[in-house]
């Protein structure tokens, strides 16, 4: 037998393997409901079913032996036509999400598993079977877009919340803890020095000829010494310290873990010092002074509301000995000057 003869067989035994191959994929795939294509080893489409013409808006009569460059927008082909090399190229089987476009201009997304068949006359082929994920992707992008819109309310209703609590907790004009939260920090500062065994000083501040000023200049002038004043109190202070406004002209500081009821003293000067220094607020030359009432737990009591009680009236005998100075309770008076006593 000659060898014109062998090729002519071998070829016509590739040709009937060939077309019981399309014949054996065109009955399996008709049968199945997702789109499917076979494509040669040229990507010239072989077989495809009716749920992949559908999908494209085209006729399998217009789609048989046609490549994705005839069929498929420049973009759409060339990604297409990667993802078959890939395919061809490594056997193996491999899914990808792409887009495509049909004959009416509509988009949709798919998932494509792509795979190798051969037959038994060595014929290869590649499979494709396509999932229509479009509106699974359409529900994740809204999906996603509600988790944002969650997140970013969940943000926005943090910082209201944030917000409320600290216009809730301090006093609007200078941003200072207000009555409340005095309160409830002076309690938990003592609760502190119970269980630490530490000293907590309370000073009671009130401007001296604040009133003037609100009376002739105004109340934002007023406004913006009061400002100023609740700054200079927190410059003499150290990180640990608590300055807070009470309402009107009347602050108060918190000294936490001192060593001894004296050194209040010490703060109180410094405060005396810094607020009665002269002020220059919108064209105004102003100046005023402070009054201070102290008083120190537990040397002269254990409850909150009598240590302010006595560093208010302290404060109070310091208004009435001529302001612009300090007055300590008198069994803080008395034990101090005990102490020199001893020193002495």
């Amino acid at each position: 037998m000659g060898s014109a003869t062998v090729v002519t067989m071998y070829l016509a035994h590739q040709e009937k393997e060939l077309s019981r191959s399309k014949e054996f994929f065109q009955l399996i795939i008709n049968n199945i409901p997702d789109p499917v294509f076979v494509k040669d080893k040229n990507y010239i489409l072989t077989v495809v079913n009716d749920a992949f013409c559908q999908l494209i808006g085209r006729p399998a009569s217009t789609v048989l032996g046609k490549s994705d460059y005839d069929l498929f927008i420049s973009p759409e082909a060339e990604n297409f036509r990667q993802q078959d090399e890939n395919v061809l190229q490594t056997n193996l089987a491999q899914e990808t999400e792409e887009s495509l476009t049909d004959s009416e201009g509509d988009n949709y997304l798919l998932a494509t598993k792509r795979s190798i068949h051969k037959d038994g006359a060595g014929n290869v082929f590649l499979v494709g079977v396509i999932r229509d994920i479009t509106e699974r992707k359409k529900l994740e992008a809204k999906l996603r877009r509600t988790a944002e819109e969650l997140t970013r309310s969940n943000h926005e209703l943090k910082a209201s919340e944030k917000r409320l609590r600290h216009l809730a907790n301090h006093d609007p004009l200078t941003s200072l803890p207000n009555r409340k939260l005095f309160n409830e920090t002076l309690e938990q500062l003592l609760e502190w020095g119970e269980a630490e065994q530490q000293l907590v000083s309370l000073l009671f501040l009130d401007l001296d000829g604040f009133k003037p000023v609100n009376d002739t200049m105004g109340h934002d002038v007023g406004d913006i010494l009061l400002k100023a004043v609740a700054q200079r109190i927190k410059n003499c202070l150290r990180m640990s310290d608590v300055v807070s406004r009470l309402g009107g002209d009347e602050f108060t500081v918190l000294l936490p873990g001192i060593k001894k009821p004296s050194d209040s003293l010490i703060v109180a000067q410094k405060i005396l010092d810094t607020v009665s220094s002269p002020y220059k607020l919108n064209g105004h030359d102003i100046k005023v002074t402070v009054s201070i009432g102290i008083s120190v737990y537990p040397d002269d009591h254990t409850k909150a509301s009598e240590l302010v009680k006595l560093a208010d009236i302290a404060m109070y005998e310091a208004k009435r000995g001529g302001r612009n100075q300090y007055r300590m309770t008198q069994n803080l008076a008395n034990l101090i000057e005990q102490n020199l006593e001893k020193q002495a």
